[in-house]
């Protein structure tokens, strides 16, 4: 079971909106709501009860709204809704500027020996069955770490040597940071990680001594000693909300997948 999530915010830079100027990006309205809540209702699909919002200072406040939801049980509306999806959950805040490092060291203790729903605020994915919903099958037959595997590279730098073993399904081989050939497929922004994956970040940073081990050293470092890592092509419509048109495009497709 997939009890807990760590959804990366947006660092702070150019805004695809100018409302960027005035709201921060995760609480721009997707199809009536705000984004972080199209999120966090996904890594709650899986199962997720305790979720970590990894971001510099000035995004405490996403972490706080969620907070919200120990009000008064006899509110009506959107909030009694509000209330209802997210009483039950326990939100935190781990800072962190620049890329996902420096706090990886913050979530080890927090994590323990439990599996992660791992997701960027950036990438967004629109699916009859969602993103994450898809991971966890494969992560529940494997017990191994999954990454969300897309087929274009928008925003990725890295590149995925894969062994297809099944419709949709990659066994991980090597993970290099070169340019990519246009038939590979790349990381999603989604993924599950396992207690394999915070071991060997522990191991790196005992024999490296380097403070910012981030996401992709310690995945580059379990394909190159032989850890088993697997891959999902993830079905669905990928959006960069980095993007204004990409922004505009996943509330347009939110709104088709409702009427349907």
């Amino acid at each position: 079971m997939i009890k807990k999530a760590i959804i990366v915010l947006r660092q702070p830079g150019a805004e695809p909106l100018s409302l960027g100027r005035v709201v921060t990006p995760e609480f721009w309205l997707l199809h009536d709501r705000p984004l972080i809540e199209h999120l966090v209702d996904e890594v709650i699909e899986a199962g997720a009860e305790e979720i970590f919002f990894v971001g510099p200072p000035g995004k405490k406040g996403v972490c706080e709204y969620f907070n919200r939801a120990d009000s008064p049980e006899d509110a009506s509306g959107d909030l009694s809704r509000f209330i209802q999806c997210y009483q039950s959950k326990k939100f935190n805040f781990v800072n962190e500027n620049g890329s996902f490092g420096p706090s990886l060291s913050k979530l080890i203790s927090k994590i323990k020996d439990e599996p992660v729903a791992l997701s960027w605020a950036d990438d967004f994915w629109v699916a009859p069955e969602s993103s994450f919903m898809q991971l966890a099958r494969v992560f529940h037959t494997s017990n191994q770490t999954v990454l969300g595997l897309a087929d274009d590279s928008r925003g990725m730098d890295l590149s995925l040597s894969l062994d297809k073993i099944a419709d949709r399904i990659y066994r991980v081989k090597e993970v290099k940071e070169e340019k990519q050939d246009q038939d590979e497929l790349f990381l999603s922004g989604r993924a599950i990680i396992t207690l394999e994956f915070w071991k060997m970040f522990s191991d790196l940073k005992r024999e490296i001594k380097e403070d910012n081990l981030d996401f992709n050293k310690v995945l580059s470092a379990m394909a190159a000693e032989g850890k088993p890592v697997y891959g999902y092509q993830l079905k669905g419509l990928r959006f960069d909300l980095n993007d204004r048109a990409g922004w505009l495009a996943a509330g347009r497709s939110l709104a088709h997948q409702d009427n349907e």
